[in-house]
């Protein structure tokens, strides 16, 4: 019996799978155990997957599982998109991407097969992943750009990788097919984003909107995840990477943009922080951790210490704190779907709900906290909010057809003004 996912539970899926599958055994057990509290089918879901990705050995074997899987149809495994040259063994990640996206049939749950049926929507977005882990850091054509989308979704381009100039890296640097996390500096003047770089490697890059000029942040997969920017509009915060291991311990650094002074440590974490969330550099910073489902809270003022702030049944993600540092954004799915709520930092107890209801996640703030833009599972929406001695909900509104790339993290950004949002765009759409 074939049965088919809602969006959101794929995703949920998704997101776990990519989360645990390539940390260290210790690690992902401990994962595996916390997810089967909260919700067992995820755990045994998941857990077939790994079996499933631990036997892809070959270039699109048949896979044997207890999840009864079923390998694509001839036309679709014929080759590689982009006509890129596919490696005969050792793929293991790129099976794992065909496997979880690019084909669109994964094996779910005991005797069941699940058909993924937003394939045509998303499969632009793993193109640059098709080549084996063993081959050289081959460039993929560019896919993607940063677009400016107003309000009533007429859309302008900011920044086409294919047309730029990387300077002295060379262009095929930025030439990858693939960029993520957007943050636009409070002035306006600058978006960073990370970069792939090469095959498991990403790094930071800084594009000037004046100049039309990029920036390379960090080198060798120093830096990842822009999370912001200073107040100023002079220093970008992110996720200094350790020695080249994503699944350590990381350092949330704060750096110059154009690396005129090294990077100074605001967070040390004896975990990796999937997201973090920042208001002004002297307050707080809410963090999600990689391969977690809560979130926790650190004053920047004693680095060293982060607590749990919202630990549920229910998985927590997305955190986005307001400029002024006084409101936080985050989705959950305790309703069984996920939705974005809001509340004041300083009292947690008075959170609202912000959708109404038709799910919801990637809240961002506009940069005076009066608006709410979040991501609908259709349409990109706009929440109206009022803290006063409370927090309320004046309006939710439709803004338009959200056809932007998604992923699993917060991949937009609204520019100075609040009445324009950045946005990834896939050249197929």
């Amino acid at each position: 019996m074939t049965r088919t996912l809602s969006p959101d539970r794929w995703e949920q899926i998704r997101t776990a799978f990519e989360e645990i599958v390539d940390l260290d055994t210790a690690r992902r057990d401990r994962r595996l155990k916390t997810i089967g509290k909260k919700d067992p089918t995820l755990r045994l879901t998941l857990e077939a997957l790994l079996q499933a990705d631990a036997q892809a050995n070959d270039w699109l074997a048949p896979v044997e599982s207890p999840l009864g899987f079923v390998p694509p149809a001839a036309d679709e495994a014929a080759a590689p998109p982009n006509g890129l040259e596919a490696s005969s063994s050792g793929a293991s990640l790129t099976r794992r991407r065909w496997l979880m996206t690019a084909v669109g049939v994964v094996a779910l749950g005991v005797g069941g097969v699940v058909v993924v049926r937003e394939v045509g929507q998303r499969a632009a977005s793993t193109t640059a992943d098709w080549r084996a882990t063993t081959s050289p850091p081959v460039i993929a054509a560019p896919n993607f750009s940063l677009v400016g989308v107003n309000l009533r979704g007429d859309e302008r381009p900011l920044a086409d990788i294919a047309s730029q100039n990387a300077g002295s890296w060379g262009p095929s640097a930025l030439d990858t097919g693939y960029f993520a996390w957007p943050k636009v500096s409070p002035d306006g003047k600058r978006i960073a984003v990370e970069v792939r770089t090469g095959d498991q490697r990403w790094d930071l890059w800084i594009y000037d909107r004046e100049s039309r000029n990029w920036t390379r942040l960090t080198d060798d997969f120093t830096g990842v995840k822009p999370f912001g920017w200073s107040r100023d509009s002079r220093n970008l915060i992110y996720l200094r990477v350790n020695d080249g291991d994503i699944g350590g311990a990381q350092s949330v650094v704060s750096q110059p943009w154009d690396r005129s002074a090294p990077p100074r440590q605001l967070l040390r974490t004896d975990f990796s922080p999937l997201s973090v969330a920042f208001g002004p550099l002297d307050g707080y910073a809410v963090m999600r951790e990689l391969g977690n489902d809560d979130l926790w809270i650190a004053s920047l003022r004693s680095p060293g210490a982060a607590r749990p702030f919202i630990a549920t049944g229910a998985s927590e993600v997305d955190p986005r704190l307001s400029r002024d540092g006084r409101l936080l954004a985050y989705a959950s799915n305790e309703s069984g779907k996920y939705e974005v709520y809001a509340l004041p930092l300083g009292d947690p107890s008075k959170r609202v709900q912000v959708s109404g209801g038709g799910g919801g996640t990637q809240p961002v703030w506009s940069p005076d906290g009066r608006y709410l833009f979040y991501r609908g599972p259709d349409l990109m929406m706009r929440a109206t909010l009022w803290h006063d001695e409370r927090l309320t909900v004046e309006r939710v509104e439709p803004l338009f057809a959200d056809i932007y790339e998604r992923h699993d993290v917060t991949n937009y950004d609204v520019l100075p003004g609040g009445e324009e949002l950045v946005m990834i765009r896939a050249r197929s759409r």
